[in-house]
């Protein structure tokens, strides 16, 4: 009988732990939950959760703060959006200020055709955390740039980059696309540049805009950069130039390149400063970019100037880089095809 009670005992202790451990854990999930209320971001409730004019964000008027948060109304939506995994959505219009996302996780963001002045910058914060798992779906548009770093695991449905000196936060011409130091993992199915500017300022604003696209960081080049389609319409300057490691490209059409000024240009990462390889101005230049592979290359060489429709220049043997087809509208006497002798590229075919 005596051990009888004490199993019975040993019952309602362990019961009792069992529920209190529960209790706890439900009180911390509790928690958890809220630690932030939807409400204290909303500023407009006839709008749905997940629109941001529900949160003070409204396109084709002034990007003013949110007076809940105290906070600029595009930056707490994007608090929101981190917080709550909530999927913001930004209708149709134009919003006159940037996409900031810096050390940023987990956000989902959709763009019904989105037009921002300032630029798309998924970058790390100050303390050098790192943006990773960003999601932007739908079509958006910026009239200033798009620049990746220190970010990982990226994806962008479709991307439009315009010019429009009126539109632009700073009042100039578009500066591409800069997927720059420690980039992994960014997707992108539609990539159009619209058009890369180069004129002077006194503020030389574009010497860092080298291409259209330009993919680089010395030393902690990007890696696993996947885009399904490039368009360039027009670029004054490279049309892309591309280095790091693991990259599947799967079609580039470059109507024009090399139009624009190459006054102030600052040297591109991995090139011979002294010799002003930045210079030689190139549709599709491939430097030190390993273990990658590109499907098609459309050239329009008619409208362009430079020194090579495409610049195969050096890698790593061990590594090679793939280029499936390449087509030169204008043939290649004005624009040549140039290998480095320690290239590790390969084009399969070429159609001029």
């Amino acid at each position: 009988m005596k051990l009888y009670h004490i199993i019975i005992l040993l019952f309602i202790i362990l019961f009792s732990c069992k529920n209190t451990e529960n209790e706890n854990k439900s009180k911390v999930e509790t928690e958890e939950k809220i630690e932030f209320n939807e409400l204290d971001f909303v500023i407009n409730e006839s709008y749905k959760i997940g629109d941001v004019r529900r949160y003070g964000v409204m396109p084709d008027e002034p990007i003013v703060k949110n007076v809940k948060t105290n906070r600029n109304a595009i930056e707490s939506v994007i608090d929101l959006a981190e917080k709550s995994g909530i999927k913001m959505t930004f209708p149709k219009g134009f919003y006159n200020d940037g996409l900031y996302i810096k050390g940023r996780s987990n956000i989902e963001l959709n763009f019904e055709e989105a037009e921002f002045s300032g630029p798309i910058n998924i970058i790390e914060n100050e303390n050098k955390v790192w943006s990773k798992d960003i999601k932007l779906t739908g079509t958006i548009i910026t009239y200033y740039k798009l620049f990746v770093r220190y970010s990982k695991d990226i994806e962008i449905e479709n991307l439009s980059i315009k010019s429009d000196s009126k539109k632009n936060i700073a009042n100039l011409r578009s500066m591409g696309c800069d997927i720059y130091a420690g980039t992994q993992y960014l997707f992108i199915k539609n990539l159009h540049i619209e058009d890369l500017g180069s004129e002077q300022d006194t503020n030389q604003s574009f010497k860092l805009t080298r291409a259209a696209i330009q993919v680089h960081g010395f030393n902690e080049n990007p890696s696993n950069v996947i885009i399904q389609k490039i368009i360039i319409n027009s670029s004054d300057r490279h049309g892309i130039y591309l280095t790091g490691n693991n990259h599947q490209i799967d079609e580039i059409v470059i109507n024009k390149f090399g139009v624009g000024s190459l006054e102030n240009i600052q040297g591109l990462d991995d090139t011979d400063l002294l010799a002003k390889e930045t210079n030689q101005i190139t549709g599709v230049w491939l430097n030190k970019c390993n273990n990658s592979s590109i499907g098609s290359v459309t050239i329009n060489t008619n409208d362009s100037k430079g020194t090579y429709s495409v610049w195969l220049d050096e890698g790593n043997i061990g590594e090679p880089t793939t280029i499936e087809k390449v087509t030169l509208i204008g043939g290649d006497k004005k624009l040549p095809i140039y290998a480095n002798e320690l290239s590790n590229c390969v084009i399969r075919k070429v159609v001029k």
